[in-house]
């Protein structure tokens, strides 16, 4: 079973019908080497796409979902698309979803490719590309293949990149379906990431926290657990945490041993805010 972050039951509330299906297909088709991330914010515009999967041997992979129905969509061409939303009168109009989710593949890659260890050294041939190939799509979780290879939309839409509602249920194959989500990449790469490599992939993505007895570890891009213990010599370190997490609320205070996977703005400062009280409380002690 594949790992979805954050956990399928508190993404549920957020998500469309089709999202949750795609994400049940997801965690029940894929083996467990395979990470997958629902609407975490990406790059410094925070843009949200649907899905990302990676695979140490397949790469990334980034998905769009649309609820849309056939007869719901207006017009479209390659770079536009307008439909009529089912809670709302008149046409909505927005990017094509897959120049969409190109858009969002093309941020999040531009971000891995700033760590060197996840790209070619130099010296070989392509150096400086990441080491592993990245690709996108759409899924329409209402539109059958049937149905868009009868109707017009192949002409704006590439058939290999796109997976449809008769793709999806409970009882498709998993090697078939994950046969249509690989057919999604342009080429295919021999390397196979290490899981340092996946580690950094993970934190470059959606970073984690982890708070442990008596200190709190940050493991950073740079794959260092980063531990800080002394309110007096770390108070910078304490600082930069705060400013790192978001906005700062006192008052709370994080058990020991939680493993922080999907932190929000309050949160964020609760993990500082009682990071500084224990540091404090552990130095008067030492003081007494």
């Amino acid at each position: 079973m594949a790992t979805l972050i954050p956990a399928l039951s508190s993404c549920k509330p957020r998500m469309t019908s089709g999202e949750k299906r795609f994400a049940e297909r997801l965690e029940q088709l894929l083996e467990a080497d395979y990470l997958c991330w629902y609407d975490v914010p990406i790059g410094g515009k925070q843009r949200h796409p649907d899905f990302v999967v990676l695979h140490p041997s397949r790469g990334l992979l980034v998905l769009e979902v649309k609820d849309w129905k056939l007869d719901t969509i207006v017009s479209m061409d390659r770079f536009n698309v307008t439909f009529r939303a089912d809670n709302a009168t008149g046409v909505k109009a927005e990017l094509n979803p897959l120049v969409k989710a190109r858009q969002f593949a093309m941020v999040l890659t531009n971000i891995l490719s700033n760590d060197p260890q996840l790209c070619v050294p130099e010296g070989q041939p392509h150096a400086g590309q990441l080491l592993f190939p990245y690709g996108y799509g759409v899924v329409f979780s209402n539109i059958t293949r049937r149905q868009f290879e009868a109707s017009e939309l192949q002409y704006v839409l590439s058939e290999h990149l796109l997976i449809f509602k008769d793709e999806m249920t409970e009882s498709v194959d998993a090697e078939a379906f994950q046969e249509r989500l690989w057919q999604m990449f342009n080429v295919q790469f021999k390397h196979k990431l290490s899981v340092p490599q996946m580690d950094r992939i993970r934190w470059h993505i959606f970073p984690e926290i982890r708070i442990t007895q008596g200190s709190l570890c940050r493991h950073g891009a740079r794959g260092q657990a980063q531990e800080i213990r002394d309110p007096q010599h770390h108070a910078g370190g304490v600082r930069r945490i705060r400013q790192q997490l978001g906005r700062l609320h006192s008052g709370l205070s994080a058990p020991a041993g939680l493993v922080v996977t999907d932190l929000d703005d309050c949160f964020a400062g609760a993990v500082a805010d009682g990071l500084a009280a224990r540091c404090a409380a552990r130095a008067r002690k030492a003081a007494g």
